[in-house]
């Protein structure tokens, strides 16, 4: 997969997303349970899939980077490519397991998945979940990936999930619909970016390792 079609992929993961976040909030009774349950799915998808991305882009620049004239008939350069273990560097920046993380372990405290997500913006000198995500490649920011969307996810809703209530469900979870999408429409570019990031972060590497044939 082309880091192309990753972005692709992306805007339907997060089309996708929306009509399963609907259905939950058609089925919550409660502005709690709603936002619990939409945050939790959110979360666990991107994270779980973020993880892919990272896979799919080194595959798909790595591919690339073998057709250029220093790697693709030097067995010796080709090697040393592989043991910079890119791959695993961008991998092994994250954390995706979700098990580890005190805020889902306690129940997806809203106060301490905040605090981690404060935290996070202020160490990556940037309150965007992509921001963010760039910040633990970079070795800035050291949370687990579901806090940080997570986090995003919780900013997103605040303002629908307020006017979310039993007295006029219909009126008021149609603007807790429109929240979500809007929520979902900025972590589309935001993940676009982030992808962008890594990217970038690859080509750094291999540029200076060709700096030094």
């Amino acid at each position: 997969m082309s880091v192309a079609d990753i972005k692709l992929n992306i805007g339907v993961s997060m089309k996708m997303l929306y009509d399963e976040s609907v259905k939950i909030v058609e089925t919550s009774s409660s502005v709690d349970d709603a936002k619990k349950a939409v945050m939790s799915h959110i979360s666990l998808t991107i994270a779980a899939k973020s993880r892919g991305y990272i896979a799919g882009i080194y595959t798909s620049l790595l591919e690339e980077t073998l057709t250029l004239p220093e790697f693709k008939d030097n067995i010796d350069n080709q090697n040393k490519l592989f043991d910079l273990r890119l791959e695993d560097k961008i991998i092994h920046s994250y954390n995706f397991d979700t098990s580890d993380s005190a805020a889902y372990r306690a129940g997806l405290d809203y106060q301490e998945i905040n605090r981690k997500y404060t935290s996070a913006a202020v160490a990556a000198g940037s309150a965007t979940a992509g921001g963010i995500l760039l910040g633990v490649l970079s070795g800035a920011v050291d949370i687990p990936v579901f806090v940080i969307i997570a986090g995003a996810v919780l900013c997103g809703l605040g303002g629908g999930a307020v006017s979310y209530c039993k007295v006029v469900p219909d009126k008021n979870k149609k603007r807790f619909e429109d929240s979500i999408r809007n929520l979902l429409s900025v972590m589309d570019g935001e993940l676009r970016s982030w992808v962008d990031g890594v990217v970038a972060f690859y080509h750094k590497e291999v540029d200076s390792l060709r700096a030094t044939f």
